[in-house]
């Protein structure tokens, strides 16, 4: 499925707001796989075996839809569900012909759904799980296989997301069978509890009191949300806007206050509307799920960083200048939302994701002259091909971010699997912290070649359809917005395969 789908006629633009809004739904959420298969869901008893559980998480994505809009996740898939396989004792063949009905129907939904897969237990699960690696190893080789079938017939939903976590082995088969799909198509994501700043903790929290006086809360990622934690709705700043309308540096940081308290003001209503909604059972599955509505949190993100310097001081992000008054930002976005958390009793996260399709449908209501606007406080596209570089200059500003947020690579092409990529992998997760990281090759799907992996190929045949990555999500380039697709055809990628 495609993201566009997430922003429909709910969520209102105006050229320095993008209301990510939904009335009557909330935006994205992380169900507890633990409790689906203990107590099963409203009117469906405890799953019994994996084929039971695999059916009931369909119908737990299809009513999601009915509350939520844009995507439902849940966590340790593949061990959460080894003793039900073991109950249920499949062939390998059975296994696969499950995971792939499960995966086909998943792409039928508008909701985008995210699988978390640890690949094998963590400290807090091993002692109940270990005794399940047989079990799990055939999950995820069916999975992958599953997956693998999905996305050569251009299909990218569900989100596999590998969790990297400090029981990571880095030399089991799996993982080389996954790393070796993102190489090619973008898929799985890398969920980074291992040597990020999110830990397990933060995905499988227990419940407690927040505080409000703390930002740095780590409430789960763009795409990965916590077990029982939600974004109920989100706002996205066009920072190039607002320094349009400034025209200097200490003004930019005054009508950014105002943006953000408009921002605000809207999320908490949000928040109100739907908070009566589940007290009414208007929201059955999150009232199931979610005991505690304190956990329920709103989200402000940002794009065109990289654009509204070049007007306030006129230099990149890239620039010594420019990544200073990118902290700056990043440093008062933070104690703003302390304000707001200590004076609302709820909570916020400031996060780079979504904003590039936002900042899309902001720049169409703007006078810009930018062609398009650069995701969040990202370098610009058309940066360079270091990706060392890159990577280091962009940390720092990862780590600002409260909910965990998403550090893209973009490579000039997909190409075959082998074990330099795995250290790449590796490096990047230890050396970096990013919390999720995606892999993005240039690539495209043809009825008539197959799979091309270098953008001059898709050039040589009208049947191509070249794909890329947009707020996490991969989709087909001719369905995006125009500046988007200017983003596309301007990038320069990180050349990986050469050097």
């Amino acid at each position: 499925m495609s993201s566009v789908s997430i922003y429909n006629e709910a969520e209102k633009v105006s050229d320095t707001l993008f209301l990510g809004i939904n009335p009557g739904k909330g935006h994205s959420v992380g169900w507890s796989l633990s409790k689906v298969i203990k107590d099963g869901l409203p009117g469906h008893d405890a799953p019994e075996t994996f084929s039971e559980l695999l059916d009931l998480l369909l119908t737990l994505f299809k009513e999601s839809e009915s509350e939520w809009s844009g995507s439902v996740a849940i966590n340790s898939f593949d061990v959460l569900s080894a003793p039900l396989m073991k109950k249920e004792k499949l062939t390998v063949d059975q296994f696969e012909e499950k995971l792939c009905s499960f995966v086909s129907s998943i792409g039928e939904l508008d909701l985008n759904i995210a699988l978390v897969l640890d690949l094998i237990p963590d400290e807090e699960l091993s002692n109940a799980y270990s005794a399940y690696q047989s079990e799990i190893d055939v999950f995820n080789q069916s999975l992958s296989k599953a997956i693998s079938i999905s996305m050569e017939n251009g299909h990218f939903n569900p989100i596999p997301i590998i969790n990297f976590h400090n029981d990571t082995q880095w030399e089991i088969p799996s993982l080389d069978t996954y790393l070796a799909l993102a190489f090619q198509y973008g898929h799985p994501l890398i969920q980074n509890t291992l040597g990020g700043i999110i830990s397990s903790e933060s995905i499988r929290p227990k419940l407690k009191e927040p505080v409000f006086e703390i930002p740095y809360l780590r409430l789960g990622g763009p795409v990965g949300n916590a077990d029982n934690r939600g974004v109920l709705g989100y706002v996205c700043i066009n920072l190039e806007e607002i320094a349009a309308l400034a025209e200097s540096e200490p003004n930019f940081f005054t009508l950014l206050d105002d943006q953000v308290n408009i921002a605000t003001d809207k999320l908490v209503k949000h928040r109100e509307n739907l908070l009566e909604n589940i007290r009414s059972d208007e929201m059955p599955l999150t009232n199931w799920f979610i005991e505690d509505s304190q956990w329920l949190y709103s989200t402000i993100s940002i794009v065109g960083m990289n654009e509204a310097l070049q007007v306030l001081i006129d230099a990149p992000l890239a620039h010594i200048a420019g990544k200073a008054v990118t902290y700056q930002l990043l440093e008062f976005l933070l104690r703003k939302i302390e304000a707001i958390q200590v004076e609302n009793s709820v909570l916020f996260t400031v996060e780079s994701h979504p904003s590039e399709y936002p900042g899309a449908l902001m720049l169409n209501k703007s006078n810009s002259d930018s062609k398009f606007l650069t995701a969040a406080t990202d370098l610009s596209p058309h940066h360079g091909d270091e990706l060392w570089d890159a990577l280091e200059h962009q940390k720092k500003f990862d780590s600002m971010y409260t909910g965990g947020t998403l550090q893209q690579i973009f490579l000039k092409e997909g190409f075959a699997y082998h074990k330099e990529c795995k250290l790449l992998t590796r490096r990047i997760i230890e050396t970096f912290g990013f919390s999720y990281i995606s892999i993005t090759p240039n690539f495209s799907l043809c009825p008539v070649h197959g799979y091309h992996s270098d953008r001059d190929d898709q050039l040589q045949c009208k049947k191509c359809i070249p794909y890329t990555r947009v707020d996490g999500v991969i989709q087909p380039v001719d369905g995006l917005p125009e500046s988007l697709k200017e983003v596309y055809r301007t990038r320069v990628q990180f050349d990986v395969k050469n050097r």
